[in-house]
């Protein structure tokens, strides 16, 4: 099958590589152009525009889709399916229209649920069990097209965005090439349910501190949601200090009596810190610009205490 693939994040990485080792025809890929990052604010390329230099895949980076001429060296192509997969780019009509069967796109959610830009973040800083992948038709609404074919996967305790998104994306790899071989030709799209739908904005820096008031379960759910970018971070020492793995537990009556944020203790499972329902041990931490360390390594370089408050 004679492809174009449209996408840009980490998450697109073994997708692209899965369709660059089947027997599918790879026309061109298309990425966001580079973008400034680090405090440098060098501008660096995007992971997929990095994998289609490595494949010796043509390569493109449109700004948008606005000027004429990027539609026209689309069509030109005459590609049967478009696969978008984290793009970041919004798809105009004329550019929907361009493949001879669809233009399709992999959602890390089972739609109508997570519509948007961070599905997998938002189902784990929800205490959700399980999510999942679609395969939809895409039209000109946030993830509103009818869909082909879906695939749920559990969503563990010991998930974090990062370990999650790593797994949808090697599991989305064979559930497409399986679709696009098998499925394709003659499948007829269902429409979304009208029921369910929710939106998962992308994540804001507001979003990003702990409320230790908060109970624990929540504020682990906040952790794995967040972790390990951007990072759920508290204040300790006056720095900013990303929490990246914690584990909920019970506390006394006694200790309930602590203010929210307090810590406890430092014992052989973690730093114990109170929150306003429960407690957390918290694992592994990262300074601003340092490498993420185990608590035990925290410690020794870093002046955590008993009755110390975290804010």
């Amino acid at each position: 099958m004679r492809l174009v693939f449209m996408g840009s994040s980490s998450f697109c990485l073994p997708i692209l590589e899965g369709l660059f080792e089947s027997e599918n025809d790879i026309l061109a890929v298309y990425t966001q152009p580079p973008k400034p990052a680090g405090r440098g604010k060098k501008f660096l390329e995007v992971p997929v525009a990095l994998l289609a230099k490595k494949l010796d895949l043509e390569l493109r980076q449109p700004i948008n889709f606005k000027e004429k001429f990027e539609i026209d060296e689309l069509k030109a192509l005459n590609p049967d399916v478009i696969v978008v997969v984290a793009y970041g780019l919004i798809l105009p009509k004329e550019v929907l229209k361009v493949p001879q069967i669809a233009p399709i796109n992999i959602h890390a959610s089972i739609l109508p649920n997570w519509r948007g830009a961070a599905p997998m973040q938002r189902a784990i800083i929800n205490g959700e069990r399980s999510t999942g992948l679609s395969i939809m038709q895409m039209d000109q609404g946030l993830d509103t097209g009818p869909i082909y074919d879906v695939l749920f996967e559990p969503i563990f305790d010991t998930d974090t965005y990062s370990i999650l998104s790593d797994r949808l994306s090697k599991l989305a790899s064979n559930f497409l090439l399986n679709f696009l071989d098998s499925k394709i030709n003659g499948t007829i799209p269902i429409a979304q349910k009208t029921e369910g739908i929710s939106y998962a904005e992308k994540i804001s820096k507001s979003e990003t501190r702990i409320d230790w008031s908060r109970s624990a379960k929540e504020i682990d759910y906040h952790i794995r949601g967040l972790a390990d970018t951007p990072g759920a971070w508290t204040s300790i020492n006056q720095e900013r200090v990303k929490i990246l793995l914690s584990k909920v537990s019970e506390c006394t009556e006694n200790e309930k009596k602590f203010v929210p944020g307090t810590v406890l203790e430092i014992m052989e499972s973690g730093i114990r810190i109170i929150c306003g329902d429960g407690q957390l041990f918290i694992k592994k931490l990262q300074r601003p610009g340092k490498t993420p360390l185990m608590f035990n390594e925290f410690v020794r370089g870093y002046k955590v205490y008993s009755g110390q408050t975290w804010l």
